[in-house]
């Protein structure tokens, strides 16, 4: 089932035990997402423990503080319910945010940027 809004998109594979991420645009801040941890939760029932992630950040903004702070408290929980490996493709310029609140998060260790979708699906599927 496909879930988000405006701003963010979810979709779980159960196949390949992988969930889609999308981000659109910024957010102008957590009002404008009030399902996003509760989509992440939905998304993650789907799947089964050591399930991956793929992002497709190409088009996000900078997030502004309150929607990176939720950001950071759900990469923990993903990190705490069994998520493996994550890929994200993102321009250059948005990696320098996307690494911070990963730092945070603890989600680093397991992140690694791709130019591709091609190139992420064959790390993921390793």
């Amino acid at each position: 089932m496909k879930r988000g809004n405006e701003y963010y998109s979810l979709e779980a594979n159960k196949e390949k035990n992988r969930i889609y991420f999308s981000i659109m645009g910024q957010a102008p801040s957590v009002a404008a997402i009030p399902n996003f941890e509760k989509d992440w939760h939905d998304t993650v029932a789907e799947v089964q423990q050591g399930f991956t992630i793929l992002g497709d950040l190409r088009s996000m903004k900078p997030h502004v503080k309150d929607v990176e702070d939720l950001n950071v408290k759900v990469q923990t929980w993903l990190m705490q319910n069994g998520c493996r490996r994550v890929a994200q493709i993102a321009p250059l310029e948005a990696m320098a945010n996307v690494n911070e609140f990963s730092e945070k998060s603890g989600l680093r260790e397991i992140l690694r940027a791709f130019n591709t979708d091609a190139a992420a699906e064959m790390w993921l599927d390793r």
